[in-house]
């Protein structure tokens, strides 16, 4: 979902400043993220999910995927009001057991209407506040809704912490950034099995352009110190999650080592 940290600095990537991630997450679309709790983690790196009746948590679950399917281009007033109104079902749900939540998500929703009545639009993404508010929701679904979590730390240029198998069903990252550059975390399908990480990482948008891999999921971006949230319902099936922010030279960073294999079940 989002990035947080003790200073308001927006989120960008899928909520927040997307204007800047926008670019380079155009091609990745974001499976919805509602249903039931994932299974618990099959190896080291995830925590088993809890049964939660959290006011909003399937509301907030789902906003990754909405802000995805809606934004993952150059954002336009029709999508940002599509997420305005996701953000606003968070806050009826959870207006009378988390005022917190409730306060969180009308902030986004507010600051998202608002920026298309005053013709301001995806500026808004940009606000301290909406990324703060964003960065509240991540935190409350890793938090609070019980469903698989996988804390992960972003180093220059290295995932650590993901495991090798998680279970299907809906996990949320928590990505840490512990690098001196920006980093985001995104995660595709590798559908054929003949299909090796070598193969994708020689040329990771040829991959995709060739189909090579399908992406699923794209968020948690983080600038370095902060935190930043994903929410993502994956099907079993064999993944690679990537970081491709280019460096310097345009080249990913999936291509200095910022990968790893890991399987669904």
């Amino acid at each position: 979902m989002t990035e947080t940290q003790t200073t308001n600095v927006p989120r960008t990537g899928v909520r927040g400043s997307l204007l800047t991630a926008a670019v380079l997450l155009a091609s990745l679309g974001l499976a919805g993220c509602t249903g039931t709790p994932a299974p618990g983690a099959t190896a080291s790196g995830g925590t088993t999910p809890v049964t939660s009746s959290a006011a909003g948590c399937a509301e907030a679950s789902a906003i990754d995927g909405i802000v995805m399917a809606q934004l993952s281009g150059p954002p336009s007033d029709a999508g940002l009001l599509t997420v305005a109104d996701a953000y606003q079902k968070v806050a009826d749900a959870a207006e009378t057991a988390n005022p917190a939540v409730h306060h969180a998500a009308m902030t986004a929703a507010d600051a998202l209407t608002q920026a298309v009545k005053d013709g301001t639009g995806p500026a808004a993404l940009e606000d301290p506040a909406y990324g703060q508010a964003a960065g509240e929701l991540g935190k409350f679904v890793f938090d609070e809704c019980g469903y698989q979590t996988l804390p992960v730390t972003a180093k220059d240029f290295e995932f650590v912490g993901l495991p090798d198998s998680i279970g299907a069903g809906i996990s949320v990252v928590q990505l840490s950034n512990k690098g001196e550059n920006p980093h985001v975390v995104e995660i595709s399908l590798i559908p054929d099995a003949a299909t090796t990480v070598k193969d994708i990482i020689a040329d990771p948008s040829a991959a995709m352009a060739s189909g090579l891999v399908k992406p699923v999921a794209g968020g948690a971006f983080t600038t370095p110190g902060a935190l930043g949230y994903l929410t993502a319902k994956l099907e079993p099936g064999r993944y690679i999650v990537t970081c491709m922010i280019p460096d310097s030279e345009n080249k990913p960073h999936a291509m200095h080592g910022m990968y790893h294999e890991l399987t669904v079940q």
